[in-house]
């Protein structure tokens, strides 16, 4: 992967190298003059993440939901913290069709995917754990949760802004649309 020589770094496989938050999004940026092509994309996304100093004015917590901080939005992409107290969680939800990845930053998350079969069905495929440093995506309908005792963060990158997102109720067996809304942007509460 060409990133790897322009950064002038040595990998260690399994070990994220971490970046400062202007070179990290100067990548992003790269990315999404090529359309996000996934493959290469999760590599670096796996590989990468963002010196911790730099999400500090970001990590802005909210006590009746997780928090969406906008970090950094291009009309090709959007880089969100969300940050979990203990106990919240997603609803079921997708992305209209947007490529979704998260990176786990701090704690760890329950995490669901889901199906659509023809008829508006959701089926469960997978559950797991996700600890720090976990990457999940691209990911299309899902459920993220943070059910353990300490507050979690995850970065996560939207390949197109998030403007609005599908909802399921397995109970009702219906699905509603939903606007996106940030409850902070550029580290300043909205």
């Amino acid at each position: 992967m060409e990133l790897h020589k322009n950064l002038g770094v040595d990998l260690v496989p399994g070990l994220p190298m971490n970046m400062r938050l202007k070179e990290f999004v100067e990548q992003i940026d790269d990315f999404a003059v090529r359309g996000f092509e996934v493959n290469s994309f999760s590599e670096f996304y796996r590989t990468y993440t963002i010196e911790s100093s730099d999400l500090e004015p970001y990590t802005l917590f909210s006590d009746h939901s997780y928090a969406r901080n906008l970090i950094h939005r291009t009309n090709a992409y959007e880089l969100i913290l969300m940050v979990w107290r203990a106990g919240q969680s997603s609803p079921i939800h997708g992305h209209s069709g947007q490529l979704c990845w998260m990176r786990v930053i701090k704690g760890k998350f329950s995490l669901i995917n889901y199906e659509e079969s023809n008829d508006g069905k959701l089926t469960e495929l997978s559950r797991s754990v996700g600890h720090e440093g976990c990457v999940e995506g691209p990911s299309h309908i899902h459920k993220v949760g943070n059910p353990f005792d300490s507050d979690a963060l995850s970065l996560h990158l939207y390949a197109r802004p998030l403007g609005t997102y599908k909802v399921y109720d397995m109970d009702q067996g219906k699905d509603t649309e939903e606007t996106a809304s940030y409850y902070s942007v550029d580290g300043k509460r909205c």
